[in-house]
């Protein structure tokens, strides 16, 4: 957007002025500032060779975002096994297997028959199967504790990460059955 006045053609930078709650943050067209976390109004002023002024505002909500946090505008708080920030899905715990065959974590084979039961609850949500979903992924965590422990295919830790992933996406499959509905 160029911004021009009659008399003066394209204003030059020097007449724009930045202020934040007031106080002045910056002058010209373009403005970079560091803001503190809030919400916040930002005004831009803009004066004319002759002195006429013209000034708009703008709220703003300024937030700090957790580099690792791969989901910054997710409230993910109670359903986030993985602690990446985003709420467990049914599509997240085929990628949660698949990380955790490439870490080692998990026997390839076994993953093959996890992803299965992952794909079938997957395909069951797609089509509004809520207890369908619900059942195909309670006998994957009944797959996943059979196989859990010390020599066994998937290592204690990883076990405990899978389940509370599973119980979360299962949390939030319930969800979406109607008031009063169960499986």
């Amino acid at each position: 957007m160029t911004l021009t006045d009659h008399e003066d053609e394209n204003l030059a930078e020097e007449a724009f002025l930045w202020f934040l709650e007031g106080e002045a943050i910056g002058e010209g067209r373009c403005i970079e500032a560091t803001l503190p976390p809030a919400q916040q109004t930002i005004t831009l002023q803009v004066t004319d060779s002759n002195g006429s002024q013209g000034e708009a505002d703008v709220s703003i909500e300024v937030i700090v975002v957790d580099p690792n946090d791969e989901c910054p505008f997710e409230d993910a708080t109670g359903l986030d096994a993985d602690e990446n920030g985003c709420i467990d899905t049914v599509d997240g715990l085929h990628e949660l297997i698949r990380s955790y065959v490439d870490s080692d974590d998990i026997n390839e084979k076994l993953a093959k028959s996890l992803d299965a039961k992952v794909k079938n609850a997957s395909k069951s949500v797609s089509k509004g199967n809520i207890c369908a979903a619900i059942n195909k992924l309670e006998a994957f965590k009944n797959q996943v504790e059979a196989q859990t422990g010390k020599n066994k295919k998937i290592s204690p830790g990883s076990g405990a990460i899978i389940i509370k992933y599973t119980n979360n996406v299962i949390a939030d499959i319930l969800s979406q059955l109607p008031q009063g509905e169960t499986c």
